[in-house]
């Protein structure tokens, strides 16, 4: 059972991992855009216009998001397998 929980933590981790590694591409990415006097980006080939709050909503997921892989990763480490009696 505790081995089948470490897989689940360590698996949950790295899917978190990888949505931390998205959150900040895209808070990055948001933030360097060129916004007009407005506050408005508008991207001509996806048709998409983009608030020049949006890398505070991307930030928030972020940070949100590293929190949770700490805290996964701090109980993957607390997690010490049981010993067969050896």
């Amino acid at each position: 059972m505790r081995k089948a929980f470490s897989v689940l933590v360590a698996r949950t981790g790295a899917s978190c991992a990888l949505f931390t590694a998205f959150c900040a591409w895209m808070t990055f990415e948001t933030a360097r855009l060129p916004y007009n006097g407005e506050g408005r980006h508008f991207d001509a080939r996806d048709a998409v216009v983009t608030h020049e709050s949006a890398p505070l909503g991307w930030g928030i997921l972020l940070v949100s998001a590293l929190v949770v892989t700490l805290a996964l990763w701090w109980m993957a480490r607390r997690i010490k397998p049981v010993s067969n009696g050896e």
